[in-house]
């Protein structure tokens, strides 16, 4: 009856392991799908910053070709359950599409000759459509994330019940033995009291024990073979611990390193395309667009009417602006290469050096700085420099319209942290629209009204991230922003 017992358990853990194993299975397939569903939207979104620096038709199809490269991923995934996925990326090609047909219709007017009025809307609805597009993107990359650990997470509990359910069915096999010897010694109790104070002994854990063997009939044979099962024994347990160890530290090696493989293959295809495009596509270009405009503007003054100079001036300027633009896409790309050495850092001298520059920009505008002094932190100083730089620049750019400007930095304890601040009287912004503060691109303000590229925020909240940091902003429409940041303990 024991020896049935056992065996029906064995059979039903087994049967329990091989179910186990098949969802470990899935769940493993399900996560890679999911990377390659980041790796493929990461891809896309650098495809379409291409597009909309070139507008060439090369850049379209490479853009379609990706996207129809990830709907094959994702029809033959069927079985995985993607719905919001799938919902989402549905809309990506629509989204592009009428991008397209938004720009062509855009250079049409601008070939034409339209107003400016009919070319500025129709260059905003592209801009809706683009910040559509890249939100919607942003909406898969970040559901694809986290079903990928809540696969990754269900993957490892199913490990661990494996584990439970091979353990079970060890100490299952271990009574069935311990059992049937006791049994033996109820028929032949003289005889086997060895044998029975061996059991007892070794069912304490004591493996090094031995049974003493007085003869050798079978009794004797037994106890040689109950002493040679405890040395396997030994031997087994011994060998499952150090198993058991390898495999828990090769798991934690295999994440670290897929972790840092997979941030390490879209930050070198980001820089690759970028440097690219940088380097052959832009650069040549626009100076010729602006050493010509520049000729054109002093050799043909008196043969051009002031609609002719007006339209070489709007070359010029959206030639530098998108110079400038690059320059900045340059930095975000160097914060992310950027090996981060951790030192302390004054940043008050940082703000104070700062300062001084932008008050010799405009000498004629009277601001006052109120710069807390003793604020140090560790981090990298050339990255730290370049997020107060980019955010007193950013006050001083948003009090420009006020008579009476006043810019703080300092540092404040916020739920028992340390958070530093920089603080103006400017403009403000709609907190309606903050969550849009920190993306490559953002503008809660036109150029009309304040120059920038919508690179700089962009910038700053890599570097705290990097720094292990969070950064956030309040604000109100007319009573300026404070821009909050923390970095790692």
């Amino acid at each position: 009856m024991s020896a049935g017992i056992s065996v029906i358990l064995v059979v039903i853990l087994l049967s329990l392991v091989l179910v186990i194993s098949g969802r470990i299975a899935e769940r493993t397939m399900k996560h890679n799908i999911l990377d390659d569903v980041r790796g493929g939207i990461l891809e896309l979104d650098i495809l379409t910053y291409d597009y909309l620096l070139h507008r060439e038709e090369r850049m379209e199809q490479q853009w379609h070709a990706k996207y129809n490269s990830l709907t094959e991923i994702l029809d033959e995934a069927a079985k995985v359950e993607l719905t919001s996925i799938r919902t989402d990326y549905a809309s990506l090609a629509d989204l592009f599409t009428k991008i397209t047909e938004r720009s062509q219709k855009t250079q049409k007017l601008i070939q034409e000759g339209a107003s400016q009025e009919k070319i500025d809307a129709a260059i905003a609805l592209e801009e809706r459509l683009v910040a559509r597009l890249l939100i919607t993107s942003h909406s898969i990359f970040t559901a694809a994330s986290i079903l990928a650990e809540e696969s990754q997470a269900e993957v490892m509990a199913f490990q661990r019940l494996s584990t439970i359910l091979t353990l079970s069915l060890m100490i299952i096999l271990a009574i069935a033995v311990t059992t049937a010897s006791l049994l033996v010694a109820r028929s032949i109790a003289e005889p086997l009291d060895g044998l029975i104070k061996g059991a007892e002994i070794i069912g304490k854990g004591d493996l090094e024990y031995k049974v003493e063997v007085k003869s050798k009939d079978e009794l004797g044979e037994l106890a040689a073979a109950f002493n040679k099962m405890t040395e396997n024994l030994k031997k087994i347990t011994a060998s499952r611990d150090e198993l058991d160890r390898e495999i828990t530290e090769r798991k934690r090696a295999e994440a670290r390193l897929l972790k840092s493989n997979t941030e390490l293959a879209a930050v070198n295809k980001e820089l690759e395309s970028f440097s690219y495009s940088v380097s052959h596509d832009l650069r040549a270009p626009l100076r010729a667009m602006n050493g010509f405009s520049k000729i054109m503007l002093e050799d043909y003054t008196g043969k051009l009417d002031s609609k002719g100079k007006d339209s070489l001036n709007r070359i010029r300027n959206a030639s530098q602006r998108m110079a400038q633009l690059i320059d900045d896409l340059l930095g975000l790309s160097r914060v992310t290469r950027r090996e981060i050495k951790l030192e302390r850092v004054d940043l008050t001298e940082l703000a104070k050096s700062i300062t001084k520059d932008l008050e010799k920009t405009k000498p004629e505008r009277r601001a006052e700085f109120l710069i807390q002094e003793g604020v140090i932190a560790n981090g990298d100083a050339h990255l730290l420099a370049v997020v107060l730089k980019n955010l007193l620049e950013n006050s001083w750019k948003f009090t420009s319209k006020h008579s009476s400007v006043k810019i703080e930095f300092g540092i404040t304890k916020i739920e028992d942290q340390e958070a530093y601040f920089v603080r103006d009287n400017g403009v403000g912004f709609d907190m309606a629209y903050a969550d849009k503060l920190f993306g490559s691109f953002q503008r809660l303000h036109s150029d009309k009204e304040f120059a920038g590229t919508g690179i700089g925020l962009a910038t700053v909240k890599r570097i705290i991230t990097r720094h292990g940091g969070s950064i956030w902003a309040e604000s109100e429409v007319g009573k300026g922003a404070t821009f909050y940041f923390k970095l790692s303990s």
